[in-house]
C-alpha cells in the first residue's frame, strides 16, 4: 500500500479553529495536539519503511493511525467504539488534527495496523516517542533511579486439562489435514479419529478413571496419525502449523516405549454386503485368543521372517520418524506360526501381525478404497453392516499405568503409549493450543495462592524521592515493560528489561528497588562492582534444619575460609565445591566432632545422630550475610518505602488501562497491546502535570490530590 500525503498544516475548517471555544488551556485533547501529536508526527519517517512508496492503493495515514491507537488506549476503547470516537468526538478530531469532513475508516484498519507494526519490529515506537518527549521536557533522564516489579497478565483463553488439550490440538490437526487432503486418499483409521475428536465431546460427568483412559487412547490416536504423516509418501504438503502444534503437544505430554508388545482397541470396522469385515478403522489387526497356524494357501508376508524389529533399539524421538505407518487389518499379512524367531517386543507366546513392505503388493488383492471426505466415509458407513473387532489384550506389563482397556498404537510399531506423570511435565508446556505461547505459572500459597495461563509483565518506573505538593500529581514515569512467558522467573525479566533498555538508548539505574525475587547473592555482588545500588530484601536461609540454626546465625567470612558457630567456635575445616553441570562454586565449613559433642548448644545445632555440624554457602555469601543484617534496620526500611509506590502503577495500568486480560492471542500482540498502555499511561501523566504547572490550584482542588511522597 501506497502513502498518502501528509501535512500539518491546520486549515480553514479545521477543527484547530474550534480549540478555543471548546477547549480550555488545561484540557487534555487540547495538550494532546500541542504536546503528543507532533511528537508522533516525527515518527513517520519510521513508519514509511512499512508501506510501499509508490505500488498499490493509498493506505490510511500511519500518524492518523498511530494516534488513534494512542487515544484508544488512553481512554480503555475498543477498536470499534475508537472509529465511532473518531467520528462524533470533537476532542478527538481536535487532538489528531482532523479537518471537518473527513472521512472514517472500518475498525478492522485498526487491526492491520497493529498487524504492521509488529511486522517490522515498530510495536514499542509510540512508547519510544513518547519517551523521548519526556526526555526533551526535561521530566526523565537516561540514567535515572527506578523501581521494578511484575504482575500477571491473564490470556486471551483459559486453562485446558490435559485431556482437553490433546483432544483440541488433535482436532485442529484434523480440520487442517481434511483441508489440504482434496481428493487425496484418507489412511483407513481417519473414520474414527474424525468422530471420536471432531463431532464428539467427552462426557465430563465420567469418573477420574474413565478419563484417564481417554487420554492414554486420545495419546494412541495422536501417535498413530503422526506414524501415517511420517512416511515418505505423506511427509509433502501434509504438515501444516496445527500438525507441527500436535507433535510439541504429544512429546510433552506422553512417553513412548518402543519395542514392546501392545493390546490392539476395539474398533469399529465396514463389513462389505454379504461379507466379512474389510478393514479395520484404526489400522489394525485382529487376532484370535488362541493363535492358530495359517491356511496353507496363505504364504507368511516377507517381513514376518525379518527378526527382531530394527525400530526397538533407536531413540523415542528417532522411533517416532522411522516407525511404520498403520495398515488396514486386510493388508497386514497373517503371523508365520512356524516362524521360531523372537517378535519385536521379547515376549514368547506374543506374536504382533507385522505390515508388508510399501512396495510388496498386500496379500490377497488391493485395500479397499477409502471415501473421499470424512461425511461421506460417515454416511457410507452408516449404509453398510458394522462389525466390532476385538483383539487379544496383551501382557499386563505392557499396558500403561491406569490407562484401562486404552487403545495402543499399531502391533507393527511394537510401542507403548502412555501419559506422562505430572512431575514430569514441563513448565512451558501447551496449556490450550489456540494460545500456545500463553503458559501457566502460580505463586503464594494458602489464602495468597494464585495461579494464571497467560504471560508475566516486567514494569520499570522512575523514582523521585522529594516529597509532592498538594495536589501535585506524580513525577514518575513509566521507562520501560517487558512482556515475557509466565512461567520464567523475575530474575529473567529483570534481565530483558536491561537488555531492552539498553537497546532504547537508556543505561542502568544508579538506584533500583526491588522485592526479594530480584535479589541474589550474584546480583548483589554485581551491582556493587558496576557502582550502582540493589535496593531490595535478602531471600531468607534455608529452613530444612528442624528448626535449628541456620546460616544466619553463623558468621562467616569466605573470603578468609573460615566462619564462626552461635558458640564462638571457629570452623576446623573449609573444602571449595564445584558443580560440573553449572559451574557453581560453594564452600562446606566442618566443626570438629569433640567440640560439637562438648557444646552446650548442640541440640538447638545439630541433630542427636549427627557427630558434627556442617554448613555449606554460596560463593558470595557474605554479600548476601551482609544484606540481611543491613535490612533489619531502620534507614534500610524507610528507603524500601520508595519500592512501594510501584504496586500503585500496576494498579493504575490494570485498573485504568486494562493490563490484566490480552486483547489479543500470541506473545508478540501482546507486547504491542503492553507498549500502547505503557504509552497511554506515559502520557495522562505526563498531560497531568502540565495543566498542573498551568493552573497548580484549579488542577489540584479539581482532582483533589493527597501530598504523596514518592
Amino acid at each position: 500500500m501506497s502513502l498518502p500525503e501528509f501535512s500539518t498544516q491546520g486549515e480553514l475548517f479545521s477543527t484547530a479553529g474550534l480549540s478555543a471555544s471548546l477547549f480550555a488551556p488545561t484540557d487534555r485533547y487540547r495538550l494532546f495536539a500541542k504536546v503528543i501529536y507532533p511528537r508522533l508526527v516525527a515518527t513517520r519517517p519510521v513508519l514509511e519503511p512499512c508501506y510501499c512508496a509508490d505500488n498499490g492503493r493509498v493506505a490510511l495515514e500511519p500518524v492518523l493511525m498511530l494516534g488513534v491507537s494512542v487515544l484508544q488506549f488512553l481512554d480503555g476503547v475498543p477498536d470499534r467504539l475508537a472509529v465511532e470516537m473518531l467520528r462524533y468526538h470533537a476532542g478527538w478530531n481536535f487532538a489528531l488534527n482532523r479537518q471537518l469532513g473527513d472521512s472514517g475508516f472500518h475498525p478492522t484498519s485498526l487491526g492491520h495496523f497493529r498487524d504492521r507494526l509488529e511486522e517490522h519490529q515498530q510495536s514499542a515506537l509510540a512508547f519510544k516517542a513518547i519517551l523521548d518527549g519526556l526526555e526533551e521536557a526535561g521530566l526523565v533522564s537516561r540514567q535515572s533511579r527506578q523501581r521494578l516489579d511484575s504482575t500477571q497478565m491473564f490470556g486471551r483463553v483459559g486453562k485446558m486439562s490435559r485431556l482437553d488439550c490433546v483432544r483440541e490440538s488433535l482436532r485442529l490437526a484434523l480440520k487442517e489435514l481434511e483441508e489440504g487432503f482434496g481428493a487425496q486418499p484418507r489412511p483407513p483409521f481417519w473414520i474414527g479419529l474424525w468422530e471420536r475428536y471432531v463431532e464428539s465431546q467427552v462426557d465430563y460427568r465420567a469418573g477420574a478413571e474413565t478419563l484417564a483412559r481417554k487420554l492414554a487412547e486420545a495419546g494412541t490416536d495422536v501417535w498413530q496419525l503422526l506414524e501415517w504423516l511420517g512416511r515418505p509418501e505423506q511427509s509433502r504438503g501434509k504438515a501444516g502449523p496445527q500438525v507441527e502444534l500436535l507433535r510439541r503437544v504429544f512429546a510433552e505430554q506422553f512417553d513412548v516405549r518402543v519395542g514392546q508388545a501392545t493390546p490392539l482397541s476395539k474398533e469399529r470396522v465396514l463389513v462389505p454386503p454379504g461379507g466379512e469385515p474389510a478393514a479395520a478403522e484404526a489400522g489394525t489387526a485382529t487376532t484370535s485368543p488362541v493363535q492358530a497356524e495359517p491356511p496353507a494357501a496363505q504364504p507368511p508376508s516377507p517381513d514376518s521372517m525379518n527378526g527382531p524389529n530394527p525400530q526397538a533399539e533407536l531413540p523415542m524421538a528417532e522411533a517416532i520418524d522411522a516407525a511404520p505407518g498403520p495398515v488396514p487389518a486386510s493388508c497386514a499379512s497373517e503371523p508365520d506360526a512356524s516362524a521360531g524367531s523372537q517378535p519385536p517386543g521379547g515376549a514368547a507366546g506374543v506374536q504382533p501381525v507385522l505390515p508388508p513392505r510399501v512396495s510388496d503388493p498386500p496379500p490377497g488383492g488391493g485395500c479397499p478404497s477409502l471415501p473421499p471426505t470424512p461425511g461421506a466415509a460417515v454416511a457410507q458407513a452408516a449404509a453398510s453392516p458394522v462389525a466390532e473387532s476385538a483383539s487379544e489384550p496383551g501382557p499386563p506389563a505392557a499396558q500403561p499405568p491406569g490407562a484401562g482397556a486404552a487403545p495402543s498404537p499399531p502391533a507393527a510399531s511394537g510401542a507403548v503409549v502412555q501419559p506422562k506423570d505430572k512431575k514430569q511435565l514441563a513448565s512451558d508446556r501447551v496449556q490450550n493450543p489456540h494460545e500456545p505461547e500463553a503458559t501457566y505459572a502460580a505463586k503464594g500459597q494458602g489464602d495468597h495462592w494464585k495461579e494464571h495461563v497467560g504471560y508475566k509483565v516486567q514494569v520499570a518506573e522512575t523514582v523521585c524521592e522529594a516529597t509532592l505538593a498538594p495536589g501535585e500529581p506524580t513525577r514518575n514515569f513509566i521507562m520501560g515493560i517487558v512482556t515475557h512467558p509466565a512461567y520464567e522467573s523475575d530474575e529473567a525479566g529483570e534481565a530483558k528489561m536491561e537488555a531492552e533498555q539498553a537497546a532504547m538508548g537508556l543505561g542502568k539505574p544508579p538506584v533500583q528497588y526491588v522485592d526479594g525475587a530480584y535479589i541474589s547473592a550474584q546480583k548483589l555482588v554485581q551491582a556493587a562492582e558496576e557502582g550502582r545500588e540493589l535496593i531490595g530484601p535478602a531471600p531468607p536461609p534455608a529452613t530444612n534444619n528442624d528448626g535449628r540454626f541456620t546460616s544466619d546465625a553463623f558468621r562467616v567470612e569466605v573470603e578468609q575460609r573460615r566462619a564462626s558457630c552461635p558458640a564462638g567456635h571457629q570452623s576446623s575445616q573449609c573444602s571449595r565445591l564445584e558443580e560440573e553441570t553449572t559451574g557453581r562454586i560453594s564452600f562446606r565449613f566442618e566443626w570438629d566432632t569433640a567440640t560439637c559433642a562438648a557444646c552446650p548448644l548442640r541440640a538447638q545445632c545439630i541433630k542427636a545422630t549427627h557427630k558434627h555440624r556442617t554448613l555449606v554457602v554460596g560463593e558470595h555469601h557474605t554479600a548476601l550475610q551482609t544484606r540481611r543484617q543491613e535490612q533489619r534496620t531502620g534507614p534500610f526500611k524507610q528507603r524500601m518505602k520508595h519500592r512501594n509506590a510501584i504496586e500503585g502503577t500496576q494498579s493504575e495500568l490494570v485498573r485504568g488501562h486494562g493490563l490484566r486480560h490480552a486483547r489479543y492471542r500470541g506473545l508478540a500482540k501482546t507486547k504491542l497491546q503492553n507498549y500502547f498502555t505503557a504509552a497511554a499511561c506515559n502520557v495522562k501523566r505526563w498531560l497531568r502535570r502540565l495543566a498542573w504547572e498551568m493552573d497548580p490550584a484549579g488542577v489540584g482542588s479539581r482532582r483533589g490530590l493527597p501530598a504523596t511522597a514518592n
